[in-house]
């Protein structure tokens, strides 16, 4: 694995501190010695218990169809107070999430509250993709999948009570490197327009040449990117600019970009480098640093509240995407949306807020941590009080410090400080479309 290492490291987060802390504590299996199932249902854990939960909005389920009769599970999120069925106002954005993992892990389950909480801040409809993941399906499958829900998307924009001239698309992680796969494809490709893109955390280069090591912060380090490049590039070329789209020959003519990184990222780097690579070429970029957070911390936002701040300036850029002036608008959809049975959405719902309860979680992480203890040797209390002084610096606080602006290649990055408490950041970013309350 080619790497590149910075000449100084970011300090993580005191939160990100206490999480690694706590993981070593209780002596939590590393990823390294999962399979992808256990991996799987570990980041259900994770999201579930470190995720702010968001009521209100609505949501339904159906399936986008490939060519070839392959099925793409999608769910539709609406704004909470709007309802396609009785308004006729069709202007909103759209947006495709794309969900992270690492192609291997995540799913719509571990996407819905990030969905909920878009489209209650932005207004727009979002579109989650549950694209197939490897190591069971070739990476090309999932790019193949996400294209196929961005074109179900832009000419079923008008139907979802949404602009087709207002098509973004979005992801985390692995599907930030969708999302920017996507938007230079289709480029190319006149089969669907896109406005915009919002990337969050991308991995951009496959190669990992830009990659920052951060091993020392242990909640994220190169042993887990590793793993994951085991179960997802095996056999791929990584060099390939269909999967690593800092690589393409050309960054010229794509949507304006919205990035988000953080400082104690080991994808950081990646984020910069991407945003450089989309100014010199002549597009609109924006990207966002906040300083000392880990990787995922936006998805982790009832941990992080550097988290909900990101989230905030990422609904505040969807809501004001222009539509594209010479997007053709695609006529009325062709084929009808056949929505799931009342009865299978209600079977999931239950199943679902069943799985985010805090009994199911506890259980969850006792027979991982029980299964754990009989293969190694319990970690002592002494070493685990150790480590936790030693990981979380007790009684440390981060000083606040002057928001400093980072010119990074040309591009500014805007290095965001967001307060230690979260007391007001369940305000939402657009008053007229309210966040929902929080669990």
């Amino acid at each position: 694995m080619t790497q590149t290492t910075s000449k100084h490291r970011t300090s993580m987060d005191p939160r990100g501190r206490t999480l690694s802390a706590w993981l070593d504590m209780v002596h939590w299996p590393t990823i390294a010695d999962r399979t992808p199932e256990q991996a799987r249902s570990d980041y259900q854990v994770l999201v579930s218990t470190t995720t702010r939960r968001t009521v209100g909005g609505w949501r339904r389920s159906t399936r986008a169809i490939v060519d070839d009769g392959v099925q793409v599970p999608v769910r539709v999120y609406w704004p909470r107070r709007f309802d396609v069925r009785r308004s006729a106002r069709d202007d909103r954005p759209i947006v495709v999430w794309l969900h992270g993992g690492g192609f291997v892990v995540g799913d719509l389950f571990t996407a819905d509250q990030m969905c909920r909480k878009i489209a209650n801040y932005s207004g727009a409809v979002v579109v989650s993709a549950d694209y197939r993941r490897t190591p069971e399906s070739p990476l090309a499958a999932a790019h193949e999948d996400a294209r196929t829900v961005v074109r179900w998307a832009y000419d079923h924009a008008r139907v979802l009570g949404a602009d087709p001239r207002r098509l973004i698309v979005a992801g985390d992680s692995a599907g930030g490197n969708l999302a920017a796969a996507l938007t230079q494809h289709f480029r190319d490709d006149a089969t669907a327009r896109i406005a915009g893109q919002v990337l969050v955390y991308p991995a951009t280069d496959l190669t990992l040449s830009h990659m920052d090591d951060h091993a020392a912060n242990g909640f994220f380090d190169v042993n887990a990117i590793d793993w994951f490049g085991t179960h997802s590039l095996a056999g791929v070329d990584r060099t390939d600019p269909a999967i690593s789209p800092l690589l393409a020959a050309s960054h010229a003519n794509l949507p304006p970009a919205h990035i988000v990184v953080g400082g104690a990222d080991p994808f950081c780097p990646d984020g910069r480098a991407y945003a450089e690579a989309l100014e010199k070429a002549g597009n609109e970029v924006v990207c966002e640093e906040y300083p000392r957070q880990i990787h995922g911390f936006v998805d982790m936002d009832a941990m992080f509240p550097a988290g909900h701040a990101a989230l905030a300036s990422m609904a505040r850029t969807i809501s004001m995407i222009a539509p594209v002036a010479e997007a053709p608008v695609p006529a009325e959809a062709s084929s009808p949306i056949r929505w799931s049975s009342s009865l299978i959405e209600a079977g999931t719902r239950l199943d679902e807020a069943w799985l985010r309860t805090p009994m199911v979680n506890t259980g969850r992480i006792m027979s991982t941590l029980a299964a754990e203890y009989w293969r190694r040797p319990p970690v002592s209390a002494a070493g685990a009080l150790t480590s936790v002084a030693r990981s979380v610096r007790l009684g440390s606080r981060p000083k606040r410090t002057e928001t400093p602006r980072i010119e990074t290649c040309g591009v500014e990055t805007r290095a965001v400080e967001t307060r230690s408490t979260a007391a007001s950041s369940d305000s939402a970013p657009n008053s007229n479309t309210p966040a929902g309350k929080q669990d």
